[in-house]
Protein backbone atom coordinates (compact mmCIF):
# COMPACT_ATOMS: atom_id res chain seq x y z
CA UNK A 1 0.00 0.00 0.00
CA UNK A 2 1.77 3.40 -1.52
CA UNK A 3 1.41 6.32 1.20
CA UNK A 4 -1.36 8.03 -1.25
CA UNK A 5 -3.54 5.93 -2.04
CA UNK A 6 -6.33 5.77 -5.17
CA UNK A 7 -9.28 5.26 -2.56
CA UNK A 8 -9.60 6.74 0.61
CA UNK A 9 -10.86 3.31 1.85
CA UNK A 10 -7.22 1.61 1.69
CA UNK A 11 -6.65 2.78 4.79
CA UNK A 12 -7.85 0.76 8.02
CA UNK A 13 -9.22 2.91 10.79
CA UNK A 14 -9.69 1.16 13.92
CA UNK A 15 -11.75 3.85 14.95
CA UNK A 16 -15.64 4.63 14.17
CA UNK A 17 -16.73 7.80 12.10
CA UNK A 18 -18.09 10.65 14.42
CA UNK A 19 -21.24 12.20 13.65
CA UNK A 20 -19.85 15.32 12.25
CA UNK A 21 -17.05 13.52 9.84
CA UNK A 22 -20.30 11.45 8.67
CA UNK A 23 -22.25 14.55 8.22
CA UNK A 24 -19.16 16.13 6.38
CA UNK A 25 -19.07 13.36 3.96
CA UNK A 26 -21.98 13.66 2.44
CA UNK A 27 -22.04 16.17 -0.66
CA UNK A 28 -26.36 16.57 -0.58
CA UNK A 29 -26.12 17.47 3.15
CA UNK A 30 -23.50 19.91 3.06
CA UNK A 31 -24.69 21.41 -0.33
CA UNK A 32 -28.04 21.97 1.10
CA UNK A 33 -26.49 22.94 4.52
CA UNK A 34 -23.84 25.87 2.90
CA UNK A 35 -27.48 26.79 0.49
CA UNK A 36 -29.60 26.96 3.44
CA UNK A 37 -27.57 29.31 5.68
CA UNK A 38 -26.18 31.63 2.86
CA UNK A 39 -30.01 32.51 1.49
CA UNK A 40 -31.05 32.74 4.99
CA UNK A 41 -28.45 34.65 6.25
CA UNK A 42 -28.31 37.04 3.51
CA UNK A 43 -32.38 37.49 3.42
CA UNK A 44 -32.03 38.92 7.17
CA UNK A 45 -28.87 41.00 6.73
CA UNK A 46 -30.24 42.71 3.38
CA UNK A 47 -33.73 42.67 4.82
CA UNK A 48 -32.80 44.93 7.22
CA UNK A 49 -34.42 48.69 7.45
CA UNK A 50 -32.36 50.69 7.05
CA UNK A 51 -30.01 49.19 4.43
CA UNK A 52 -26.80 48.32 5.42
CA UNK A 53 -23.89 50.38 4.24
CA UNK A 54 -20.90 49.51 1.61
CA UNK A 55 -19.07 48.40 4.25
CA UNK A 56 -21.01 46.07 6.13
CA UNK A 57 -22.62 45.07 2.51
CA UNK A 58 -18.64 44.06 1.75
CA UNK A 59 -18.25 42.18 4.91
CA UNK A 60 -21.13 40.29 4.48
CA UNK A 61 -20.40 38.99 0.95
CA UNK A 62 -16.32 38.27 2.09
CA UNK A 63 -18.29 36.54 5.02
CA UNK A 64 -20.27 34.89 2.99
CA UNK A 65 -17.86 33.28 0.64
CA UNK A 66 -15.50 32.77 3.24
CA UNK A 67 -18.23 30.04 4.55
CA UNK A 68 -19.27 28.70 1.06
CA UNK A 69 -15.26 27.92 0.36
CA UNK A 70 -15.05 26.43 3.72
CA UNK A 71 -18.15 24.24 3.56
CA UNK A 72 -16.64 23.32 0.20
CA UNK A 73 -13.51 22.59 1.63
CA UNK A 74 -14.66 20.28 4.46
CA UNK A 75 -16.60 18.60 2.68
CA UNK A 76 -13.57 17.39 0.08
CA UNK A 77 -11.19 17.21 2.64
CA UNK A 78 -13.11 13.14 3.09
CA UNK A 79 -11.77 12.32 -0.26
CA UNK A 80 -8.82 11.67 -2.44
CA UNK A 81 -8.09 14.66 -4.95
CA UNK A 82 -9.56 12.52 -8.11
CA UNK A 83 -12.75 12.70 -6.68
CA UNK A 84 -12.94 15.97 -6.34
CA UNK A 85 -13.18 16.49 -10.10
CA UNK A 86 -16.79 15.57 -9.78
CA UNK A 87 -17.50 16.44 -6.22
CA UNK A 88 -16.93 20.05 -6.29
CA UNK A 89 -18.77 20.55 -9.74
CA UNK A 90 -21.86 19.00 -8.24
CA UNK A 91 -21.42 20.62 -4.51
CA UNK A 92 -21.69 24.10 -6.41
CA UNK A 93 -25.32 22.99 -8.18
CA UNK A 94 -26.78 21.39 -5.42
CA UNK A 95 -25.80 24.30 -3.17
CA UNK A 96 -27.39 26.67 -5.77
CA UNK A 97 -30.41 24.72 -5.92
CA UNK A 98 -30.85 24.37 -2.14
CA UNK A 99 -30.35 28.42 -1.98
CA UNK A 100 -33.28 28.63 -4.98
CA UNK A 101 -35.54 26.12 -3.13
CA UNK A 102 -35.16 28.34 -0.05
CA UNK A 103 -35.34 31.92 -2.07
CA UNK A 104 -38.90 30.23 -3.68
CA UNK A 105 -39.75 29.74 -0.17
CA UNK A 106 -38.63 33.63 1.03
CA UNK A 107 -40.71 34.93 -2.44
CA UNK A 108 -43.62 33.31 -1.28
CA UNK A 109 -43.52 34.84 2.55
CA UNK A 110 -42.50 38.17 0.73
CA UNK A 111 -39.05 37.73 2.35
CA UNK A 112 -36.43 37.58 -0.45
CA UNK A 113 -34.65 41.05 -1.31
CA UNK A 114 -33.93 42.34 -4.54
CA UNK A 115 -32.76 45.69 -4.93
CA UNK A 116 -34.84 48.35 -2.68
CA UNK A 117 -37.93 45.93 -2.50
CA UNK A 118 -38.77 42.67 -2.17
CA UNK A 119 -38.22 39.92 -5.18
CA UNK A 120 -41.38 38.35 -7.27
CA UNK A 121 -41.13 35.06 -8.86
CA UNK A 122 -40.50 36.86 -12.13
CA UNK A 123 -36.74 37.85 -10.52
CA UNK A 124 -36.20 34.25 -9.85
CA UNK A 125 -35.00 33.05 -12.76
CA UNK A 126 -32.27 35.62 -12.86
CA UNK A 127 -31.44 35.34 -9.30
CA UNK A 128 -30.99 31.93 -9.84
CA UNK A 129 -28.40 32.17 -12.97
CA UNK A 130 -26.55 35.13 -10.84
CA UNK A 131 -26.24 32.84 -7.64
CA UNK A 132 -25.07 29.53 -9.68
CA UNK A 133 -22.40 32.15 -11.90
CA UNK A 134 -21.15 33.49 -8.66
CA UNK A 135 -20.67 30.30 -6.66
CA UNK A 136 -19.20 28.64 -9.79
CA UNK A 137 -16.69 31.47 -10.50
CA UNK A 138 -16.17 31.09 -6.46
CA UNK A 139 -15.57 27.84 -5.71
CA UNK A 140 -13.87 26.04 -8.93
CA UNK A 141 -10.91 28.18 -8.79
CA UNK A 142 -10.65 28.06 -4.96
CA UNK A 143 -10.97 24.41 -5.28
CA UNK A 144 -8.27 24.23 -8.41
CA UNK A 145 -5.94 25.90 -6.39
CA UNK A 146 -6.48 23.96 -3.16
CA UNK A 147 -5.53 20.87 -5.11
CA UNK A 148 -2.39 21.92 -6.53
CA UNK A 149 -1.75 23.07 -3.11
CA UNK A 150 -2.57 19.72 -1.75
CA UNK A 151 -0.46 17.82 -4.63
CA UNK A 152 2.79 20.15 -4.01
CA UNK A 153 2.36 18.92 0.06
CA UNK A 154 2.39 15.55 -1.09
CA UNK A 155 5.20 15.95 -3.00
CA UNK A 156 7.26 17.30 -0.77
CA UNK A 157 6.09 14.94 2.45
CA UNK A 158 7.60 12.18 -0.27
CA UNK A 159 11.02 13.63 -0.81
CA UNK A 160 11.42 14.61 2.93
CA UNK A 161 10.66 10.69 2.99
CA UNK A 162 12.93 9.14 1.12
Amino acid sequence: MSFFPRHTGAFSVPITQGSFRTLSRSLLVMAALTGLGVRLARSVFQGQDPAPGPVALWGFYVLGSAFILAMAALHLSNFTVRRWLWRAPAFVLLEVAAEMLVSALLIVLDREPSGTGSAHFHDWPSLAASTLLFRTLLVLPFILVLAGIVQMVRVIMVRRRV
